[in-house]
């Protein structure tokens, strides 16, 4: 039997690069985070290897990839630090107007251009000290950028959460059909021929989602043609313009400048709508920074499609 470990010949700080390891997978790049040398990280690493008995992390190409063990270590360590944090923490509460914080968001190039519009004149206005850094994801990237501790909060479909993470709906989508207002084929309106017959742009955004248009129509025992498959909605109706394709999308991610030369069609096969969530890791529901920004990402998604609020009292008009 493995003798229990000392935790008073424990040095705390090998636990702060662990989790600082675990959040950026680079060496140097954790290195920045924790204030650390390369030559002092790898020293560092060395001890933890000793310590905990394990390799941890694993060079592969440019990254340091967690072997098993780091993985099971990640949540139980991240969280102590963060009640550790918490704890010796003289200011609790979370003053916007005044804090200096940079948080990391996941999501979709979609889900990205719809919120940042309307999130980032909030906080220059009521949050000027607080930095966003985004990381492009679908749902499964998104997922493993919150349980590694890679980023803060994750916006988009995300099913079959692991208990480690929390999630609460901010919106629903509707899917729709779009066509060129000048399309031929339909001046006398979409038909469940012309919507299988007709070639489409497809989105791939994953299977297991729930979100996924082609495996919910084969459910039917139906199946559409994809002569273009890309791989997010952001390009999906300038393309349509002009061409005799059709696209299921969102009905919310339509700018009116698109709309103008659209025809929307109500689906001629009933799909649920795509229901958005923001997720988090569960130990840092209570965080009073992390609670105002989940507010403040569900307000500005819930506003229409790129019409951000104009900042007040910017210093630059």
């Amino acid at each position: 039997m493995t003798a229990p470990l000392n935790l008073a010949s424990l040095d705390l700080n090998l636990m702060v690069i662990f989790d600082a390891l675990m959040k950026d997978r680079h060496l140097s790049r954790a290195g920045d985070r924790v204030g650390l040398s390369q030559p002092a990280m790898s020293h560092a690493l060395r001890r933890l290897r000793g310590v905990l008995g394990d390799d941890l992390f694993i060079r592969r190409g440019g990254a340091m990839d967690p072997t098993p063990r780091a993985l099971a270590l990640a949540d139980p360590i991240g969280g102590a630090l963060d009640r550790l944090r918490a704890a010796l923490d003289t200011e609790p509460e979370f003053e916007p107007a005044t804090a200096e914080r940079s948080f990391t968001l996941t999501m979709s190039d979609a889900s990205a251009a719809h919120l940042l519009p309307n999130l980032i004149p909030r906080l220059r206005a009521s949050a000027p000290g607080v930095d966003i850094d985004l990381l492009a994801s679908g749902a499964r990237e998104g997922t493993e950028h919150l349980l590694s501790g890679a980023a803060d909060l994750g916006l988009g479909v995300f099913p079959n959460l692991p208990e480690r993470l929390h999630c609460e709906p901010v919106q629903t989508l509707k899917m729709v059909c779009i066509a060129d207002r000048a399309h031929p084929a339909l001046s006398g309106g979409m038909t469940l021929q012309a919507f299988l017959t007709l070639p489409h742009v497809g989105v791939d955004i994953g299977q297991g989602t729930g979100a996924n248009v082609d495996s919910l129509i084969e459910t039917m025992g139906l199946r559409r043609r994809i002569m273009l498959r890309v791989p997010h909605f952001l390009i999906v109706a300038s393309v349509v313009i002009g061409s005799d394709l059709l696209a299921v999308v969102p009905s919310a991610i339509l700018r009116e400048e698109e709309k103008a030369h659209l025809t929307i069609h109500e689906l001629p096969v009933a799909l649920p709508e795509i229901a958005i969530h923001i997720a988090w890791r569960a130990r840092q529901s209570q965080d009073p920074a992390l609670r105002w920004l989940r507010k403040a990402v569900a307000e500005a998604i819930r506003q229409p499609f790129w019409r951000a609020t104009p900042i007040q009292n910017c210093a630059c008009r």
